[in-house]
């Protein structure tokens, strides 16, 4: 099957998490690094900064049969959103620490 093929037979459902919406710009470089060092250490998802630099969130995208529909795709919904917030507890405490500077990275046990 090609790849056009398998896309035409998927859906992506991303769930997203914001865990800060009102971050400090000082903060920035070191969130940026933290952020870096978490992501290596999960098996799927991110921590992300958005583009204006304001947000800090998760994101787990996971692909989804177009056939699925009623109960089963929001069952299988669940379970993607379930995921990202078990992923984005491992670490979003300590990105928030390093994000308003009450740790600095090489404090951190993920580094």
């Amino acid at each position: 099957m090609t790849g056009s093929r398998l896309i035409k037979r998927i859906w992506f459902f991303t769930a997203v998490i914001t865990i800060s919406d009102d971050l400090d710009k000082d903060y920035l470089p070191a969130l940026v690094e933290a952020i870096s060092y978490a992501n290596f250490q999960l098996p799927a998802g991110c921590f992300s900064v958005d583009y204006t630099h304001s947000f800090l969130c998760f994101r787990l995208a996971a692909p989804l049969p177009v056939a699925l529909s009623g109960d089963a795709l929001f069952e299988e919904m669940n379970v993607v959103a379930a995921t990202a917030v078990a992923l984005a507890d491992s670490h979003f405490s300590l990105l928030l620490d390093v994000s308003t500077g009450k740790t600095t990275v090489g404090q951190l046990p993920i580094t």
